[in-house]
Order: structure tokens, then C-alpha cells, then sequence
């Protein structure tokens, strides 16, 4: 799980391109930034900045992470310095789900409620129903997992659907012109997240791959796997409504296939035991928005 203010750090140092200067406005040591930097980039294995006479200049990987962030960080940072005082609500999510699907009611929940004071932390799904129960977060945002609900103080809210599809770039796409089997693309090299997440289990069952078969199997972020395969003639799998404008746009085509990888719930996970007021309105807004099929 990569702590939220690695990346509000890494923001401000790729801003100032001065190690001294972000130091002071992030209020620690130079030697506390430069040990967070390292920190961030052991977490996701890339080499985010070198240095320069012109000082801290990012990396090609620093670069795409930055332009990715840099929005989102923004937006949440602007909107804790607004309620200091409030009770923090932690949410626990992965990368693309939270941008792609649920950032943008994160205006809303402030809008309606703006004691609230909201933290993104990156948990892998893994750890969720662990992270709940002992409290290091307040929500999680996931597909529904049914070994996740087995205990009876974790609730879940069903915010929809997603679809899980195989996805090639559009050059590939024209190459291979040919609808895939399971058979197929148990031949190719596939890209997936993680391999405890319910999409990697759910590919695995569905086309039945053997041990021998899964070495063609990668797994990557998805924010990764999508810069990847913008060159690269692999399949990727991901859920069709994280990669909605790539589609628009052309960058990506779905892979023809024989066969459909089956719809799953995503929603909002939370532990029944632990409340206070923020978090209770939280859950409350959800159930009534989400439940009476509105949209915000």
C-alpha cells in the first residue's frame, strides 16, 4: 500500500525541481524528502527523478506518473487544507478504479458534507478485508469478492457493473484481424494487475490456464500496462470502463473474442463497527444514491 503522501511529496519536488525549496514548503527535512522519494519509487520499482545542475529533473517514468497525479493531487490537497479540522476518512482503493470510477464524486461528498476531511491510500485487494477490520481504513472501493463479505462486520454497497475485456493497441488490432479463442490467447503474452485480484482469478478460471500456461501471464499496474501497450504487441485485461476514452480515441480496440468474461459487482466496502458521524453520512449518501440507481 503506497502512503498518499509519497506522492504529495513526489508532486511538490517534481513542482519545485529543488529539493531545498520542497523541503521548506512541505515543512521536513531535505533529508526526509530525498528518504520519501526513495520510498516511493522502491514501492512502484521505477526511477522517478535524476539529478541536474538544473536540479531535480524527472524521468521519462517520472514524467507519465506526474501528468497522471499532478490533477488529483491538487484537488484533494486544496480540499484538506479547507477542513483541518475535520474527522479523516480513509479510503482504500487501487489506482484505477478510484480515478476512473469514483474520483469524480469526491467533489460531491465535500459539497454535501464539507466537515469531511477524505485520504486516498492505495491497498492491494488482498489486504483489504485486514485493513478494514483493523481500522487502517474506513471504505474500501473494490469488486465484490465474496471471501471479503464472510465476516459479519463487513458490509458492502453495490455502486454497478463493470465488464472485464482483452484490449490491444490499435496498430495490433489491424495486424491480427481474427477473432481469439480461449485456446489463442493462452498462447499470447497477457497482461493483468495482480494476481490476487478478482479479474486475474476470474481470467484464470475462466480459460482454464495450466501452471504450464501461466508463464505467459505478466502481472503490471494497470496505469503501467496501459503505457506499455501503447508500443507493445501484448494483451492487456482490464475493466472496459477504465479504458472508456483510449477506446474513443482509438488508442485501444477490445480483442475479438468467441467467448465473454463474465460482469462483476464493484461497490464500496465498510467495517459495521467502526463509526462516527462523517463516516455515517458517508455510508448513508451512498446507500441512497447508489441503491435508488441515481447518478450524481
Amino acid at each position: 500500500m503506497v502512503d498518499f503522501e509519497l506522492y504529495r511529496i513526489f508532486v511538490t519536488v517534481a513542482n519545485e525541481k529543488n529539493l531545498t525549496k520542497a523541503s521548506k514548503l512541505l515543512n521536513i527535512s531535505q533529508p526526509a524528502v530525498t528518504k520519501r522519494i526513495k520510498n516511493l519509487e522502491d514501492a512502484i520499482d521505477v526511477r522517478l527523478f535524476e539529478r541536474s545542475r538544473k536540479g531535480m529533473v524527472l524521468t521519462s517514468e517520472g514524467e507519465k506518473l506526474f501528468r497522471k497525479i499532478n490533477e488529483a493531487v491538487f484537488l484533494l490537497e486544496n480540499a484538506e487544507n479547507m477542513f483541518k479540522d475535520a474527522r479523516e476518512i480513509n479510503i482504500g482503493t487501487r489506482a484505477m478504479i478510484f480515478s476512473r470510477l469514483f474520483s469524480p464524486y469526491i467533489l460531491k461528498f465535500y459539497e454535501k458534507y464539507p466537515e469531511m476531511k477524505i485520504n486516498i491510500n492505495y491497498v492491494k485487494p488482498s489486504e483489504l478485508k485486514k485493513d478494514l477490520l483493523e481500522q487502517k481504513i474506513d471504505i474500501g472501493i473494490y469488486s465484490k469478492r465474496d471471501e471479503d463479505l464472510n465476516d459479519p462486520n463487513i458490509g458492502f454497497i453495490k455502486l454497478g457493473e463493470i465488464t472485464d475485456v482483452f484490449f490491444v493497441n490499435s496498430r495490433y488490432y489491424k495486424e491480427m484481424n481474427k477473432e481469439f479463442s480461449k485456446e489463442d490467447i493462452k498462447k499470447e503474452t497477457v497482461y493483468l494487475s495482480d494476481p490476487s485480484s478478482k479479474r486475474a482469478l476470474n481470467i484464470i478460471k475462466c480459460l482454464k490456464y495450466s501452471e504450464e500456461e501461466k508463464k505467459n501471464i505478466k502481472y503490471i499496474r494497470n496505469t503501467v500496462m496501459l503505457e506499455i501497450l501503447k508500443f507493445e504487441n501484448g494483451i492487456g485485461a482490464i475493466s472496459k470502463e477504465f479504458i472508456e476514452k483510449e477506446l474513443a480515441d482509438g488508442t485501444y480496440n477490445i480483442l475479438k473474442t468467441n467467448f465473454s468474461l463474465p460482469k462483476e459487482e464493484y461497490g464500496v466496502y465498510y467495517n459495521k463497527k467502526n463509526k462516527f458521524k462523517e463516516l455515517s453520512n458517508l455510508i448513508k449518501m451512498l446507500e441512497k444514491e447508489f441503491n435508488n440507481n441515481k447518478k450524481w
